[in-house]
């Protein structure tokens, strides 16, 4: 029996006291899962979350039946809430609409109503119904002070700029453009654009915060031969970027989610990462690895380490392993 849908989407890495975790997000119909992930890749359900909990609006919380969220990214915070990226309202497929729901994923055994929302349509471009948010990424200020460049300052981010944000930012990405933007979401329910990075590929599917290599991920779908970014923060408008072929083994499908492991999963200086193709009933997650601990990148320094020019050359799959399918 296929462990997810046919809608496949975001996938975000938490790592805690107990472990690792790999959560994974359906669009069809807002339904999340919390699987335990393994140095070498695999993954098994948690107890109590085998049929996955659905993510509801906060206007639906009384009528079950509603479509819900087309949850394209998912993303768990510092204190362990889950916020998924949803671009439409199911039961409005002709309009485009762009919020982050936010919920505690052990507050119901069944549905999550969303504690709390954010709409960012007004603050993102202007795009057709489905090709709006594709990804959510939380990032702690601690990663992105000094580092990310804040466009309304003209400076790096310093998070005391933007009072009651909490302890990161949540970073999207939008389809049509293929444009990174990271905003500030306020406890009392407003947002502010704080930085906007143009990866460089047509469009950006899934984001990743690689904790090993202190470097975002933005990996694109078949619609540009699954090419992916890694963008190397660095306190200016021109944050450094390389970009890398789709994986040897990985064939050329719609992947939407895109996850690496932490530090604590690295085997003989490699670790796994995951990959999320909408599309299949089976066989959706497939994995990969990349350095882990102590190992270098294929040009034998750290993306930081490089000059821009090498930064933003292409570099054709050298640090993935091959890709395979495991669930």
């Amino acid at each position: 029996m296929p462990t997810f849908l046919e809608d496949s989407s975001g996938l975000d890495v938490q790592e805690t006291a107990d472990g690792a975790f790999l959560w994974a997000v359906d669009n069809g119909e807002g339904r999340i899962w919390k699987l335990e992930a393994h140095a070498d890749g695999s993954v098994e359900k948690i107890d109590g979350w085998d049929a996955g909990k659905r993510v509801r609006f906060q206007k639906d919380a009384a009528d079950p039946g509603a479509a819900g969220p087309d949850t394209e990214g998912i993303t768990v915070d510092g204190d362990g809430f889950v916020y998924v990226a949803s671009e439409r309202d199911n039961s409005a497929k002709g309009v485009n609409q762009n919020v982050v729901l936010k919920v505690d994923p052990e507050a119901a055994a069944g549905d999550l109503v969303a504690q709390q929302e954010w709409d960012l349509t007004a603050l993102l471009p202007a795009v057709g119904a489905n090709l709006g948010m594709e990804a959510v990424q939380w990032v702690p200020d601690a990663a992105l002070a000094g580092k990310l460049f804040d466009d309304n300052t003209g400076a790096a981010y310093d998070p005391a700029d933007y009072d009651g944000h909490g302890a990161g930012l949540f970073l999207v990405a939008v389809e049509d453009n293929g444009h990174v933007y990271a905003f500030a979401l306020g406890a009392d329910g407003t947002a502010t654009l704080v930085s906007e990075v143009a990866p460089g590929l047509a469009g950006v599917m899934a984001l990743d915060y690689d904790t090993v290599r202190n470097t975002l991920w933005a990996v694109c779908d078949d619609g540009c031969n699954g090419r992916s970014a890694e963008i190397t923060l660095n306190g200016t408008a021109q944050p450094g970027i390389a970009h890398y072929e789709r994986p040897a083994g990985m064939p050329d499908i719609n992947n939407e989610g895109f996850a690496t492991a932490p530090a604590s999963l690295s085997v003989d200086g490699q670790r796994p990462v995951w990959w999320f193709a909408d599309g299949f009933a089976s066989e959706s997650l497939r994995t990969g690895t990349l350095p882990g601990v102590g190992k270098r990148t294929p040009a034998g320094r750290t993306p930081a380490e490089r000059t821009p020019a090498e930064r933003t050359r292409r570099c054709p799959g050298r640090s993935w392993s091959t890709a395979t399918a495991t669930a």
